[in-house]
């Protein structure tokens, strides 16, 4: 198997606070990350919970930039190098892997059709 699990959804957001307004208090969504923070408006990351073993993680710094800011699927693997070969074959193409958080690495790709989605392993 090339990956272990869908982790994450990443939404790229421009209002940090309306958003986490809406899907953690309209439809529901428990908060994982930050925890203990009662203002969010400056948050650039924020995780809710969607209820099926992944995440949904809202990102700051959106700017409706067509392509570049489009919602990203990222499936977790153990291994970068074997994924992102498999992944290859198949016609994706990815980026250099990058430190994203402290022992996080993630490498960004396109599906055969352009998509954006991404890997991520420990490091």
């Amino acid at each position: 198997m090339v990956v272990a699990r869908f982790d994450k959804v990443i939404l790229y957001v421009q209002d940090m606070e309306r958003m986490v307004a809406f899907y953690r208090d309209a439809l529901g969504l428990p908060l994982t990350y930050p925890t203990g923070v009662a203002e969010l408006a400056k948050e650039v990351w924020v995780t809710l919970d969607l209820g099926c073993g992944c995440a949904l993680a809202l990102h700051g710094g959106g700017k409706r930039r067509f392509g570049e800011d489009a919602p990203s699927l990222v499936f977790r693997c153990d291994d970068l190098v074997t994924a992102g070969a498999a992944l290859s074959a198949a016609g994706a193409r990815l980026a250099e892997p990058f430190e994203a958080a402290p022992g996080t690495l993630v490498a960004r790709g396109r599906d055969p059709e352009g998509n954006a989605f991404s890997l991520e392993a420990s490091a």
